[in-house]
């Protein structure tokens, strides 16, 4: 069973932990990218945060997809989400 607490739901943890957080959030995303899927619905809702890290959940909108620029926009989506636009 997958525990943790929503993204959306966890500000205090985003604030008092940003780096530590967003960095491994984008992690996992790009290693979703790396498998040749798309999320498709990339937003704080979809993120949970447990003691083992960040998870990205509800696959119900994702696609197969090699297409970099797909990956690129999902990954500027993620950035936006967590308020890191223009940082990379």
């Amino acid at each position: 069973m997958l525990t943790g607490r929503f993204l959306q739901q966890d500000v205090f943890d985003l604030q008092c932990y940003p780096f530590e957080i967003s960095k491994s959030t984008l992690s996992t995303l790009k290693s979703i990218h790396s498998a040749g899927i798309l999320h498709g619905d990339i937003r704080r809702e979809n993120i949970l945060i447990g003691d083992l890290g960040v998870t990205i959940i509800d696959f119900g909108e994702s696609e197969q997809c090699d297409d970099q620029g797909g990956g690129d926009e999902e990954l500027a989506r993620l950035r936006s989400c967590l308020r890191l636009e223009g940082k990379h």
